[in-house]
């Protein structure tokens, strides 16, 4: 395989990182920053992620107003009137 790449004979580096466990858990630094539920967290993460509220609800399985509360709970918390700045705050959050 070096060999094909003409790497055999030339100094090769190889470079491994690990993320931290805690950087890539953005539920839970959701609820660690805004003091958001768990499920609250799990709601304002898919919307970021692009989800509808209906998918979100289908998804977890349970009703879609289950959903909308979750989700004006979690904006309340996190002092947004928009999703879009509920998008932006979960984006610039994690």
């Amino acid at each position: 395989m070096f060999s094909d790449l003409g790497l055999i004979g030339r100094p090769l580096l190889m470079l491994c990182m690990m993320r931290d466990q805690h950087a890539t858990d953005a539920k839970g630094m959701l609820v660690e920053l805004f003091s958001l539920t768990p499920c609250e967290a799990e709601v304002a993460e898919s919307i970021a992620e692009g989800r509808s509220t209906r998918e979100i609800a289908e998804f977890r399985k349970v009703s879609i107003h289950t959903i909308r509360n979750q989700l004006k709970s979690a904006m309340s918390k996190m002092d947004v009137v928009r999703r879009t700045e509920l998008v932006r705050k979960v984006l610039t959050s994690i």
